[in-house]
C-alpha cells in the first residue's frame, strides 16, 4: 500500500501573516518521511492535542524521530506505521514589520507635580518582530487559524496606550514636556518590550 507522505510549507505573498496553521482546517497527517519546508525568516511549531511540542527552524526537514523528539514522545509514535500522526503545524514569520503607526485615540490625562489633569496626545511609529513562537502561540493565537500583522499592531497599540502614563513619569514638570520626548520614547520602548516579553 502506498501513502502520500506530503510536503508542508507556508507562503504569504502579501507579507501580512505573522502565523498560520497549515492546513487551515483539520490536522496535518505526518508520516515517516513527510517533508516540512521552513523558509527564510520562518519557523514551524508543532502542537499535539493542545500541547506545544517541537519547533523547527529554517531548512528542509524530513519527519524522523530525532527531528521531532517531543512530538514523538507525546504521541507515543513509532515511525513506519501506516497510520499517520495527526497534529497541528503552525508556521511563524520572523520578518521585521517596520514603520507601524501608533497614536492615542483619546488624550491621556496626566498629573504633573506642578500641574494637574493635563490632556496629552502622542503618536509615533514602531517596528515589531516575533522572537518566541511558543509564547506568541500561547498568549495571542487562541482559536484562530491565522494571525496577521494588523492584529499584532492592535495589540502593540493597546500596550503603548496603556503604558504611556508610566513613561510620562520621566518628565519632571510641565515646562520640560517638549524637551523630554526622547526620554519618554526610551522609557516607553522599555516598558512595551517588557510587557511583550512577558506576554501581558
Amino acid at each position: 500500500t502506498l501513502f502520500f507522505k506530503g510536503i508542508f510549507e507556508f507562503e504569504d505573498p502579501g507579507g501580512v501573516l505573522v502565523a498560520a496553521k497549515i492546513p487551515a482546517s483539520g490536522s496535518a497527517d505526518l508520516y515517516s518521511g513527510t517533508a516540512i519546508v521552513v523558509k527564510a525568516n520562518q519557523c514551524a511549531l508543532f502542537v499535539y492535542k493542545g500541547k506545544i511540542a517541537d519547533v523547527l527552524m529554517e531548512g528542509l526537514h524530513e519527519v524522523k524521530t530525532e527531528n521531532l523528539p517531543v512530538l514523538t514522545r507525546l504521541a507515543n509514535w513509532r515511525f513506519g506505521f501506516e497510520s499517520p500522526l495527526r497534529c497541528e503545524i503552525w508556521f511563524f514569520s520572523s520578518t521585521v514589520y517596520a514603520n507601524r503607526r501608533w497614536g492615542t485615540a483619546q488624550p491621556v490625562i496626566y498629573d504633573f507635580p506642578d500641574y494637574q489633569a493635563v490632556p496629552i496626545r502622542a503618536y509615533g511609529i514602531f517596528n515589531v518582530v516575533m522572537r518566541d513562537p511558543t509564547k506568541v502561540f500561547m498568549t495571542l493565537i487562541g482559536n484562530r487559524t491565522s494571525y496577521d500583522v494588523s492584529e499584532l499592531e492592535g495589540f502593540v497599540q493597546a500596550k503603548v496606550t496603556e503604558l504611556l502614563p508610566k513613561a510620562l513619569s520621566v518628565i519632571p514638570n510641565l515646562a520640560e514636556l517638549n524637551k523630554s520626548q526622547a526620554a519618554v520614547s526610551e522609557k516607553l520602548l522599555a516598558l512595551v518590550n517588557d510587557a511583550l516579553d512577558d506576554g501581558q
